[in-house]
């Protein structure tokens, strides 16, 4: 690559307007990490698509839809032309077709692919369609853990000699002691944080927990939910109301940063029982925050976490609840776990993430292969 070459790579942020999980978090932290990196060979420019519609009914779903079909397909392709970029990152799953220059994409997980019957069938028919076309044009993919890497080659059809694992890293968030009082209210309490989507398995710990209050008689305890309310939503709340818990399980929507920094750190215990994740980032986040974690033995958690969490099965409540038991009555496993995790964090940096992915660039740049 010539070293006095100065080239223009485009990051597209669209993301950011439509979501607060962790394909965010990933887009957020990466865009800080190559900013942070100083790489005098890269110009970054960040792309902003349109906002979208407030989903209320199927028409917004439909214009959603269109809006994103125009930015990627019409109105990406053109301000790659006009800017004059050399390179185009999509990070959130999705690639721009007709764009006319190299292109890498992340690709972060094929839950939709795992679990096709907890997704809409509207997103799933286009998610089929377009995360194919992703991991065919796409000069190179980047995959966040190999448990995603081998999906994106089993269901994506994407040669591996393409893919490139770099894994993300661990965003600090800034904490405020003003909001002790709003974590407090709910001690004693196990944590959750995360999308209330049906993958999350939400279901599954809503039963553990009733398990854990009542045969295992811990009843002081609370579960408290920290993320936005999506698609098992009205399930989480018809189990809660069956079960009776509606005074136990407080579903607080989507939480702002302070909070759940206090809502982190004053939890006895941190519960990840999802069937399917590309990486994972709150049992991380807890682990940061000195809480031990409990996280199903699924997919990439056990690559992500280690020695660092006590594993269960998430198709078995009653290995949910147990897990659940150990880490609240087992002073000595709590104590292992916690120095386990924070050794564990320190393998995870958007420095070293964004070097690779940096590096990554300046490669695809260099071999210049369409």
């Amino acid at each position: 690559m010539n070293n006095k070459k100065r080239f223009k790579v485009g990051i597209d942020t669209s993301v950011l307007d439509k979501t607060q999980t962790g394909t965010a978090v990933y887009v957020k932290g990466l865009i800080e990490g190559i900013r942070n990196s100083n790489s005098d060979q890269l110009e970054l420019v960040l792309l902003k698509g349109p906002k979208p519609v407030k989903r209320k009914n199927i028409l917004t779903k439909f214009i959603n839809l269109g809006l994103e079909l125009f930015w990627l397909h019409i109105k990406l392709p053109y301000l790659v032309t006009k800017l004059k970029l050399d390179l185009l990152h999509m990070p959130a799953n999705l690639c721009s077709a007709f764009a006319p220059c190299l292109q890498i994409t992340s690709i972060l997980d094929a839950n939709f692919m795992r679990y096709p019957k907890t997704y809409d069938t509207l997103y799933r028919l286009y998610a089929q369609v377009f995360f194919r076309i992703a991991a065919k044009r796409s000069t190179r993919i980047i995959a966040i853990s190999q448990a995603a890497k081998k999906d994106i080659v089993r269901y994506f059809k994407a040669p591996p000699e393409r893919i490139e694992l770099i894994y993300p890293g661990l965003t600090h968030r800034e904490s405020d002691p003003k909001m002790f009082e709003y974590a407090k209210k709910f001690k004693p309490y196990i944590f959750f944080s995360g999308a209330l989507d049906p993958h999350k398995n939400l279901t599954g710990l809503v039963q553990a927990f009733a398990q854990v209050i009542g045969d295992w008689k811990l009843k002081d305890y609370n579960l408290v939910v920290a993320g936005s309310f999506g698609h098992d939503y009205a399930n989480l709340v018809n189990l809660i109301k069956k079960l009776g818990l509606e005074e136990k399980v407080h579903l607080l929507g989507y939480v702002e940063d302070k909070k759940l920094v206090e809502l982190y750190k004053n939890a006895s215990l941190f519960v990840f029982p999802s069937l399917n994740e590309g990486f994972g980032f709150p049992p991380l986040e807890a682990m940061q925050y000195g809480v031990p974690v409990a996280a199903s033995r699924v997919s990439s958690l056990p690559e992500v976490l280690g020695e660092a969490a006590l594993f269960f099965d998430p198709l078995d409540v009653s290995s949910i609840s147990r897990a659940i038991f150990v880490l609240l009555t087992d002073k000595n496993k709590r104590v292992e776990l916690i120095r386990l995790g924070y050794r564990r964090i320190k393998n995870f940096s958007w420095e070293s993430s964004a070097l690779k992915t940096t590096k990554l660039y300046k490669k695809v740049l260099s071999d210049g292969k369409l």
